[in-house]
């Protein structure tokens, strides 16, 4: 696929370009109500304090913020990793994409999901635009079509050929997932406190506090959470909030996430940006002038950035 220029060239090789927002569908514009209303208060919710939130409080002596830190990095950190010392960040290069879903499939062999494309922490869509045809076709691995020709028991995921004999004017892969990003909605609509977001930038859930209500999912703008089995807990909760978590198990033991050890294309890209010599920081030096974010104008600051990708992909 040729590089489309999408914006013009900046003197700034930091910007961050945002897509242009569009009309708000139905969908949307009742996410943004719901929202609106538990912000405000209509729906009567009240965040649970947990150690998270209280990691951020202001006003503690310095003798309690080390208590909280202490009690933080034992319940959610493994021995000898340090949450404040690291900010993580991600990379998605749709040029490089071949929409070989093989970033799903280590995705849930890692942990642990089941096979059907119904349950996802990462998906892929395939954008095509026809020629003679004004709208652009978005399919993704949950379509019954692309479900026929797969193989989820054996975690095998593929695009079917229905534009093999199309007169196809582009196409290209997007990758999606969770955004991670840095001021999150979901977090803020949480009534137990469960979803929250680590120093070192990433948002990840507390299964032992989840409810499983998912007024986070109702908030996310990227569609990136869903309903995910566990075994049944004391008080009779058997699914909670399931979304990326950047291989939290693995970030903090120095790996990658799966999906980016596993991509044959080298099309995402992880890393510290605290370390200027990491991939990701070097990546994101190299295409500042390119990269994108999804929904910037939700003001949620993804730490998810992108290249190649237009105003089609939301």
């Amino acid at each position: 696929m040729d590089k489309r220029n999408i914006f013009p060239i900046s003197a700034d090789s930091k910007v961050t370009h945002e897509l242009e927002p569009r009309e708000l569908g139905t969908c949307e514009k009742e996410r943004r109500k719901f929202i609106s209303q538990v912000l405000g208060g209509s729906l009567m919710l009240m965040a649970l304090p947990t150690l998270a939130s209280t990691l951020f409080k202001q006003g503690m002596s310095e003798a309690e913020k080390q208590r909280i830190k202490k009690e933080y990095l034992e319940k959610y950190c493994p021995p000898g990793y340090d949450p404040f010392a690291h900010q993580w960040a991600y990379g998605i290069d749709a040029y490089k994409c071949i929409g070989c879903n093989q970033c799903m499939t280590a995705c849930k062999l890692e942990n642990g999901l089941p096979g059907h494309p119904s349950i996802n922490n990462r998906w892929i869509e395939r954008y095509t635009k026809l020629a003679g045809d004004p709208h652009v076709h978005v399919d993704s691995c949950t379509e019954p079509a692309n479900i026929a020709v797969s193989d989820p028991d054996n975690f095998i995921y593929r695009f079917d050929d229905r534009y093999a004999e199309a007169d196809v004017e582009y196409s290209f892969f997007v990758p999606k997932m969770c955004n991670h990003c840095a001021d999150p909605v979901c977090t803020q609509v949480c009534p137990k406190g469960a979803t929250f977001q680590t120093p070192d930038g990433a948002v990840l859930v507390d299964e032992d506090r989840c409810i499983g209500c998912l007024y986070c999912k109702q908030a996310c703008p990227y569609g990136a959470r869903y309903l995910r089995p566990i075994p049944a807990r004391p008080d009779g909760v058997t699914r909670v909030a399931g979304k990326c978590t950047w291989c939290w198990h693995r970030i903090t033991k120095g790996q990658e996430p799966a999906c980016v050890d596993i991509c044959p294309k080298k099309a995402l890209i992880f890393g510290d940006l605290n370390d200027p010599n990491s991939d990701i920081s070097l990546w994101f030096k190299e295409h500042g002038r390119e990269l994108l974010v999804l929904k910037g104008d939700m003001g949620t600051h993804p730490s998810v950035k992108y290249i190649g990708i237009n105003e089609e992909v939301r």
